[in-house]
């Protein structure tokens, strides 16, 4: 996975978690932001997990230049892809 589809990837979950947490503060950073509303059943905590995927794979190369495996590349997209059929179930709308 290129580190521009990952970036792509993460800008899509912030701008998710806008929509799904209306609460948010600027200085909250995509850990507090998908705890909170997993916590108040949002986002279900199977779904938050798969969040947290996305975040901790970005950090990982970002601060750590960790380029991601084949295997992980692929947990990634399959991550995302479960958290978009989510959307697409509760009919949450967002820009990707």
């Amino acid at each position: 996975m290129s580190a521009d589809e990952l970036a792509r990837i993460r800008r899509s979950l912030l701008r998710l978690l806008d929509v799904i947490d209306q609460g948010t503060k600027s200085s909250d950073g995509p850990a507090v932001r998908i705890a909170r509303p997993s916590r108040s059943d949002k986002i279900p905590r199977e779904t938050a997990a798969l969040m947290k995927v996305v975040t901790e794979m970005r950090n990982a190369t970002e601060y750590q230049d960790k380029q991601l495996s084949d295997s992980e590349s692929f947990a990634l997209r399959s991550s995302w892809n479960a958290i978009l059929e989510w959307t697409a179930k509760k009919n949450i709308t967002f820009k990707q």
